[in-house]
């Protein structure tokens, strides 16, 4: 007759699966973290290159500037078709939030990539969720909004209107000024840098964002001033300062030398070219008369 486990043995069983479950389990969710940590790096890998991809063909919105940054937001890249609209997070199994974004940052002569995985402020298609327009008239590229502002110039802040579910206008959207990822009170246009402006509105308990980029340019050519037609004795000629009552004015007030063309040695008429250049690369050009007898 075939005698069955006692209390005893099967009590020993039942430790013994127990201390080999507390061994194996915990490995096999390592495993599994592990694979998901691995899986959302590579997703993260993909994001990056999609900004690359964005990047190369938006060269003029990139920052210029030692450390400055651009952020491009997932949307962006999905509208753009950069990114695959239905790409998820591993960790969480759901697609990556739209209002995530790419920051860009000029460092070293080079674009850093870095991505922001954040948690959503309100589900963009839930049909009680506010909405937001910007005022005024802004260049539109690829879900871009983009407000060029001349150097040393004033910065008109036009705002944005609100508005809830019922299509009626809210009066309190919220606008937030960034350099670098940085708030700031104000935009300051004396240097050449890319801002982002937030404007942000909350209602029923769900917030909508619109992110506007300011990039402040220079444009306008310099001025030059000479002096009306001159006359000079050729034996004066070669001690004559040509650059004497000449005046360049520029709206940066950052600006290369003087070039002069070649001035004859000899009696007549010559027209002298006076050209100057911004740092912006705004070149400007006059012609001078001048009578050597």
């Amino acid at each position: 007759m075939k005698k069955g486990f006692t209390l005893i043995e099967l009590l020993t069983v039942i430790i013994v699966l127990a201390v080999i479950g507390l061994i194996v389990f915990p490995t096999i969710g390592t495993i599994i973290r592990e694979s998901e940590e691995n899986t959302y790096l590579d997703q993260i890998e993909i994001i990056k290159s999609s900004a690359r991809k964005w990047a190369y063909e938006h060269t003029s919105n990139l920052p210029k500037l030692e450390h400055d940054s651009i952020v491009v937001t997932f949307l962006e890249l999905k509208k753009g078709g950069y990114l695959p609209v239905d790409i998820k997070n591993p960790k969480t199994g759901e697609n990556f939030y739209n209002g995530s974004q790419v920051v860009i940052t000029y460092r070293n002569n080079d674009y850093d990539f870095t991505v922001l995985d954040v948690v959503p402020l309100v589900d963009m298609e839930n049909e009680l969720s506010p909405t937001i327009r910007l005022n005024g008239e802004f260049n539109f590229s690829n879900n871009l909004y983009i407000e060029e502002v001349e150097i040393n110039s004033v910065y008109n802040e036009l705002g944005a209107t609100a508005y809830n579910h019922n299509n009626e206008i809210l009066d309190n959207v919220n606008i937030t000024y960034y350099d670098n990822l940085e708030e700031i009170p104000s935009i300051d246009t004396s240097k050449l840098k890319t801002y982002k402006v937030n404007y942000e509105v909350t209602d029923n308990l769900l917030t909508a964002r619109i992110t506007k980029t300011i990039i402040i340019v220079d444009s306008i050519k310099p001025i030059i001033t000479v002096p009306n037609t001159t006359t000079i004795k050729l034996s004066d000629l070669d001690n004559y300062d040509f650059y004497k009552d000449v005046y360049v004015t520029d709206n940066s007030n950052e600006f290369g030398d003087i070039k002069i063309s070649e001035v004859l040695n000899q009696i007549g008429e010559q027209i002298i070219k006076y050209e100057v250049c911004d740092l912006s690369g705004n070149c400007a050009s006059v012609n001078r008369l001048i009578i050597v007898e």
